[in-house]
């Protein structure tokens, strides 16, 4: 007998839908599971613990280890770090996984709409690896010419903000 769909299938679902995605396989994937995921995410989630108390983050690590947007005009590229060939590998950015303010980047939104860089901005979506700071997803935005200071707190938790995201179509507004 087959499980019901949780909310994070339901979002991976639409997700899936959008111009230019491909969602990855995790050692829980409803369908085809990869197991040789496994010892990447479980290395992930020893050492940076703060990340795996969010519930709807590892299920959708588990299920499916990642997810990207890479619409077909280029304008833009909705980016869920992961632990397959899907998306960005989690494990292989460049820099620290974690930045000098305790925020680990699990995703990133960037948008080029006149289709090259002049109006390019970007949201960086991260949790808080400290424990000074209440759980839930933060944002950081940028533009060629501006950034906001620092990350504040966006959503309560990962569900929450991917459904936001796809609440939005996968379309986030500059920062004003």
């Amino acid at each position: 007998m087959e499980s019901p769909n949780t909310e994070i299938d339901v979002l991976v679902e639409r997700w899936s839908r959008m111009p230019g995605a491909k969602v990855g396989r995790g050692p829980l994937h409803p369908r085809a599971p990869d197991a040789s995921v496994e010892p990447r995410l479980r290395k992930f989630l020893d050492a940076y613990p703060r990340a795996g108390l969010d519930a709807g983050y590892v299920e959708f690590q588990e299920k499916y280890a990642g997810a990207i947007v890479q619409d077909p005009g280029d304008a833009r590229i909705l980016d869920v770090f992961g632990f397959d060939d899907a998306s960005t590998g989690m494990l292989e950015l460049e820099g620290p996984i974690v930045d000098e303010d305790g925020f680990l980047i699990f995703a990133q939104c960037i948008y080029y709409p006149d289709g090259g860089v002049l109006q390019m901005h970007e949201h960086d979506f991260a949790f808080s690896v400290s424990d000074d700071r209440p759980a839930g997803v933060y944002r950081h935005q940028s533009t060629l010419d501006r950034k906001v200071p620092g990350f504040s707190r966006y959503a309560d938790d990962f569900a929450a903000w991917l459904r936001d995201l796809l609440d939005h179509d996968g379309w986030y507004e500059p920062p004003a």
